[in-house]
């Protein structure tokens, strides 16, 4: 079985189903003696980007930086 074939039965599970596999993984990972990192709750969003857009026009990352700094 292929990785991609591995993770799309994985993404097809239940979220309970997926906890339990993680858990799974974990102990047998722990028996194997390898640390595991623990997965992100969740997945990071953009959905923040721009939203200040309008409200320096034409202002520069670098410029929007030091107007910041100055808030401090």
């Amino acid at each position: 079985m292929s990785s991609e074939q591995l993770l799309s039965q994985i993404e097809a599970l239940p979220e309970e189903s997926r906890r339990l596999l993680m858990e799974l993984v974990a102990q047998l990972a722990r028996q194997a003696g390898k640390p595991v990192t623990p997965a992100p709750p969740h997945p990071f969003k953009f959905d923040w980007e721009d939203g200040l857009a309008g409200a320096f026009p034409g202002a520069s990352s670098v410029e929007l930086q030091h107007l910041s700094s100055e808030w401090r």
